[in-house]
């Protein structure tokens, strides 16, 4: 597994990115995530009404909600993850993989990972492409440059 690979390289060294479905959570080692495994009978894009404009104002994925960690103690990623998407999500062909470029190079690089993949999901919003990007780090390391 490719957190096996990882283990070995220095930490701040790697930066992975992966346009791809279901990429998410590619650098773990455990390819299920409790409480997110689809069932292979599920589409692949649900349907949904959208919600009224007050509660989808309170469900912006823009928004850094506090969140409460499970797991205490020393995380033990080593590298920065840029996925193209959930891991429970299916990523378009030609999304991910342009905007990443386009923002990076318009910042000449000198941009901190959290506002490109802000950016980023901006971008995707535009073009009406249903898909999620994220970023896996420590979390000091969404403050830092891209690449840095």
């Amino acid at each position: 597994m490719l957190a096996d690979i990882f283990k070995s390289i220095p930490p701040g060294v790697l930066e992975v990115i992966m346009d791809c479905c279901h990429s998410g959570t590619i650098t773990r080692n455990s390819p299920i995530v409790i409480g997110k495994m689809i069932p292979d009978f599920m589409p692949a894009k649900a349907k949904f009404i959208k919600p009224p404009l007050d509660i989808q104002c309170r469900i912006d994925p823009d928004m850094d909600y506090p969140v409460k960690r499970i797991k205490k103690g020393k995380s033990t990623m080593n590298h920065v993850l840029w996925a193209a998407c959930k891991d429970y999500q299916s990523a378009y062909d030609d999304a991910f993989t342009p905007a990443f470029c386009k923002h990076v190079r318009d910042t000449n690089g000198k941009v901190a990972r959290r506002t490109l993949l802000s950016r980023i999901r901006a971008t995707l919003r535009y073009n009406n492409i249903d898909q999620y990007p994220e970023i896996e780090c420590e979390r000091d390391a969404k403050f830092k440059e891209v690449f840095s």
